[in-house]
């Protein structure tokens, strides 16, 4: 798949989030719309595999809202959570199929965000409820009592930087926080003492949907599904060494109808993809971008 095939490639319904594997070979596209996760083959630009997620079974009713996705750093795995059954589940890359098996822990939230650390040992779970970013041992594959605390901010998407030290989350709250990776993870408890591991904060839009960062970590695109300077979507690109928008938003100049929910950048850093969802016609795409047309400076 390349920017020169503007229509993109046909995924599934409503598609708000995109992970890349570090070979650079596949898309996984979360179709938040149809409980679906569709697996891309970008050298061939085909979907390859559609991934039916199972639901989350309720007092009322069962239902299936996909919320987060990521990519496992050895690229075996996708990690996917929300309102699934088993609320973060595993997808193995080589048969694109789900691993049996839930996610082991106590009080498990239902994510809307989710990272693994470079160094593939510890997850980290958007927890809008505890308003922080719940701890996992990747390995054990289950949820720990413990969560690095966001003072009053209540989490969405997350990101870790590329030397593990940091992690960026977008917030309700209309802002990206830079947050200490290696900051002592507490308790439930610890919330009341104080307790948060959020370094800076930068105030950006307000409806901010997918972040990713950039392979030497100096630049977070965040895609806003509406523009606050345009009607239709845009990219803002934040500086990370000053925490803080690097410019005016950037207007994605789709056709009208169509909205940009999710973003993820090539591990060779050359190419931008993009989710889009077309209201009127009811179709999910997935679209290449060179990295220079929304990243100015780069290759």
């Amino acid at each position: 798949m390349t920017p020169e095939e503007p229509a993109g490639i046909e995924v599934g319904e409503l598609p708000t989030r995109v992970a890349v594997t570090p070979d650079g070979r596949r898309a996984f596209v979360l179709n938040e719309g149809s409980g679906s996760v569709s697996v891309v083959d970008l050298a061939g630009s085909t979907v390859v595999a559609t991934v039916e997620l199972p639901a989350k079974p309720s007092a009322t009713r069962s239902f299936t809202i996909p919320k987060a996705i990521a990519v496992a750093p050895d690229g075996r795995s996708v990690y996917v959570g929300g309102s699934i059954e088993g609320d973060l589940r595993i997808i193995d890359v080589a048969t694109n199929t789900l691993r049996p098996g839930q996610l082991g822990g106590s009080a498990l939230p239902e994510p809307d965000g989710v990272a693994i650390h470079p160094e593939g040992g510890i997850g980290f779970l958007a927890d809008p409820a505890m308003r922080g970013l719940r701890l996992f041992d990747v390995g054990r594959h289950a949820a720990l009592d413990t969560w690095l605390f966001l003072g009053d901010n209540t989490p969405q998407s997350v990101v870790v930087a590329p030397g593990g030290r940091l992690l960026y989350v977008t917030t309700t709250g209309c802002a990206v926080l830079s947050v200490d990776a290696t900051a002592q993870p507490q308790p439930a408890g610890a919330f009341s003492a104080g307790e948060s591991a959020v370094l800076r904060e930068a105030v950006v839009g307000c409806d901010i949907g997918q972040i990713a960062i950039t392979r030497d970590g100096d630049r977070l695109l965040l895609v806003n599904p509406s523009g606050t300077m345009t009607d239709g979507s845009s990219i803002d690109v934040l500086d990370t060494a000053a925490h803080a928008l690097a410019g005016p938003e950037r207007d994605l100049n789709l056709p009208p109808g169509q909205t940009a929910l999710g973003v993820a950048i090539s591990a060779d850093g050359s190419t931008v993809y993009l989710t889009n969802w077309d209201q009127e016609r009811k179709v999910g795409t997935l679209t290449a971008h060179p990295a220079g047309e929304l990243l100015p400076g780069r290759a």
